[in-house]
């Protein structure tokens, strides 16, 4: 069996709380004292403002480890060095390092979300990295990446996402998120309502964890990311860098990555063949196509040039409020083109009756480009499965080769 498919044959998640087993793991494998490294979690933006803060840290020098999910074409996206995934014949051998490891400390217990975030840390040390950015997975109290030691935390934004792990409302999420950082370090928040910075900053204060809100990047900043939400989650990735180098930060280092970042998959601009201009977004819940909608509203580089139309590629996955992620997107196109990603696609006819179908993403951007014109653009989001299928088109992968959980 090859590595990926033996572990993506275990569950995503363990049995029970993970932190103890986790911790333990680490130390076994030799990984309970990494480089000082830089945590990130949130509703939306979590892997942006990762990439971002590598890119910052890989541009001081410093051989830069970067683990962020879900991934968009390769697995092995997720363990990255100076933004290099893992090879596989690396992962494989240190797959069955952490499986062994595993079963000395308890067996049958650990999930597959666990064991990927043990093989990061393995290769990281393996690699010798210098500085380390860690994208939570879900939540952070309870999350396989807590354990790991980091002088800073971000929280990229809260909103109402896996309540019944993390809570019914943005001030118990918000607690949730904030214990992933750790003892007498630092938080780093957007400007989130009053409420919620009271919420976090309470919940930290028997740990010494000092709070601090960083605003947008200004508009006059050079960024390679697209949307005005990105110049929020660089921000944060430039202050954590800041906190995380200290004294070595250079300014000027850190505004040239800011101008050269990108990250795949999110307001991803392409060209089609015909000519059309393609953004690709994988926002995949109503924060994030609200984030997409603003985008579309405000960036010149998304808006068609004359004859050409807007046309909205659409998609969403099964637990997703489709119908009410296209009613924010649907006034901002002139035609809307309507598919299902293999992996967890909602059929179309659930959430949009009467709009044109497509049977593939594929085929759903081979119409959109034809009604789009050469001078059009189109816009393919509402979900990261769709998303990843869309990039795959344009970098010639089959997407029948795509895998995720």
């Amino acid at each position: 069996m090859d590595p990926l498919a033996r572990l993506m044959a275990v569950p995503k998640f363990g049995r029970g709380p993970c932190l103890d087993r986790m911790a333990q793991l680490l130390r076994v494998l030799g990984c309970d004292s990494l480089a000082p490294g830089i945590k990130v979690t949130g509703s939306n933006g979590k892997g942006s403002t990762t990439a971002v803060a590598a890119a910052i840290l890989g541009a001081h020098g410093l051989r830069t480890g970067r683990y962020t999910s879900p991934h968009l074409l390769d697995f092995r996206e997720r363990i990255a060095v100076d933004g290099v995934p893992i090879p596989l014949p690396a992962f494989d051998a240190v797959l069955e390092r952490v499986l062994h490891s595993a079963e000395s400390v308890a067996p049958g217990a650990f999930g597959s979300f666990e064991f990927t975030t043990a093989i990061a840390a393995r290769w990281f040390l393996e690699q010798e990295v210098e500085a380390l950015v860690w994208e939570a997975g879900i939540g952070g109290r309870l999350d396989a990446t807590r354990p790991l030691r980091a002088p800073v935390t971000v929280i990229t934004s809260v909103g109402l996402e896996h309540t019944a792990l993390l809570g019914g409302t943005h001030e118990a999420i918000v607690r949730e998120k904030a214990e992933l950082a750790d003892t007498h370090s630092r938080l780093l928040l957007p400007p989130l309502a009053p409420a919620l910075v009271t919420a976090a900053t309470l919940q930290l204060a028997p740990r010494h964890v000092a709070v601090e809100i960083v605003p947008p990047l200004g508009s006059d900043a050079p960024l390679g990311l697209l949307g005005a939400h990105q110049r929020q989650n660089a921000a944060l990735a430039h202050c954590s860098a800041q906190v995380l180098l200290g004294a070595a930060f250079d300014a000027r280092l850190a505004s040239q990555a800011l101008a050269t970042a990108r990250w795949p998959g999110r307001l991803d601009l392409r060209r089609h063949a015909s000519g059309a201009r393609v953004v690709i977004d994988g926002a995949h819940n109503l924060d994030g196509v609200l984030a997409v909608a603003e985008a579309l509203r405000s960036e010149p580089s998304l808006a068609p040039r004359p004859p050409g139309r807007r046309v909205l590629v659409f998609g969403a996955s099964l637990d997703r409020p489709a119908r009410e992620m296209l009613a924010v997107l649907r006034p901002l196109a002139e035609s809307l083109v309507v598919t299902a990603a293999r992996h967890k696609g909602t059929p179309p006819e659930d959430f949009a009756p009467d709009a044109t179908r497509a049977p593939s993403v594929a085929a759903a951007l081979e119409v959109a480009a034809a009604l789009a014109g050469p001078a059009g653009i189109v816009v393919v989001t509402g979900g990261l499965f769709l998303a990843a299928e869309a990039v795959a088109g344009f970098e010639g992968v089959d997407p029948l080769t795509l895998r995720f959980w």
